[in-house]
C-alpha cells in the first residue's frame, strides 16, 4: 500500500493560490539570506583582512622591539667591558698612590 501525495489542486482549488505564495515566500527568503550571507561574508572579509593587516603590524613592531632588544644587549656588553677595563685600570693606580704612601710614610720615620 502505498501513499501517493496530492497536490494542493487536488485537495482543493482554493490552496492553488496559497500554495505558490509559501512557495514564492520561501524563495524569496533563500534568495534574501543568500544576499544577506553575502553581504556578512563580505563584512567578515574585510573584518579578517584589517585584523591580518594588524597582525602583521605588530609582528613588525615585536620584530623591531626584539632588534632594539639585541642592539642594546650588545650595547650593554661592550659597556660593561669597557668599564671592567676602567676598573682595572684605578685598580693599579689605586694600588700605586697606596704604594708611594707607604714610600712617604718611610722616609717620614
Amino acid at each position: 500500500f502505498f501513499f501517493k501525495q496530492k497536490t494542493a489542486y487536488e485537495i482543493s482549488a482554493c490552496l492553488v493560490g496559497s500554495e505558490m505564495c509559501i512557495r514564492d515566500r520561501y524563495e524569496e527568503a533563500l534568495k534574501e539570506k543568500d544576499k544577506v550571507s553575502a553581504k556578512e561574508g563580505e563584512r567578515l572579509n574585510k573584518i579578517i583582512e584589517v585584523k591580518a593587516n594588524e597582525l602583521q603590524h605588530f609582528k613588525s613592531v615585536v620584530n623591531n622591539l626584539k632588534n632594539l632588544n639585541d642592539s642594546l644587549q650588545e650595547e650593554i656588553h661592550a659597556l660593561n667591558a669597557k668599564m671592567s677595563k676602567e676598573v682595572e685600570s684605578w685598580e693599579v693606580k689605586l694600588k700605586e698612590c697606596e704604594r708611594r704612601v707607604e714610600e712617604l710614610k718611610e722616609e717620614l720615620n
